[in-house]
């Protein structure tokens, strides 16, 4: 490996290990986590969408559907009374129209499947989202326990309890649940 190579590898993972120095991890976090917030705001709003253009065809559709039902009532009459002529004018009115109404179910039935499955999508986000925010904050916690601390390199703040503590305090928990 040539002389430059190295160095240039050398000068590359020096400024990735100042920037990773000079980086706020907490606030990279919260930037992340507004992020996550800000894409599931536009996907609540997609779905609005979504949602209310169902709601304008099924709407479209009712009324196409009555529409063909007066127009199939139409077309019996015309047959009863043997109007050949508005019969056939009403048959294919009828056939417009049914072909209609089978177009707005199909489009209702694939709008359905997207809104399902944007839906599944922002249950299994929101489930990260809040799985990281939970992450985020024990980091934040310990973070500041750090500072508070005054001591370098504590991971978690609540790793050091002991055993007797931890019982202690869920003993305290349960008494107070019974008290409510």
């Amino acid at each position: 490996m040539g002389i430059m190579t190295r160095l240039t590898r050398l000068c590359k993972a020096d400024i990735h290990g100042v920037m990773d120095q000079i980086e706020d991890k907490g606030l990279v976090l919260a930037q992340c986590l507004r992020e996550m917030e800000d894409a599931m705001s536009r996907e609540r709003i997609k779905l609005s969408r979504l949602s209310a253009r169902r709601d304008n065809l099924k709407a479209n559709l009712k009324a196409q559907e009555e529409l063909a039902e007066k127009v199939d009532q139409d077309l019996c009459e015309a047959v009863k009374k043997e109007k050949d002529d508005i019969a056939k004018f009403l048959i294919r009115k009828h056939k417009t129209v049914t072909g209609v109404v089978q177009k707005l179910d199909l489009q209702i039935q694939e709008l359905n499947r997207e809104i399902s499955r944007l839906q599944q999508d922002m249950e299994e986000k929101a489930l990260v989202h809040e799985r990281l925010k939970v992450q985020a904050d024990a980091f934040m916690a310990a973070k500041k326990n750090q500072e508070y601390s005054g001591v370098q390199g504590a991971s978690f703040a609540g790793q050091d309890l002991s055993d007797e503590e931890i019982q202690w305090e869920l003993e305290k928990r349960k008494e107070a649940l019974r008290h409510e």
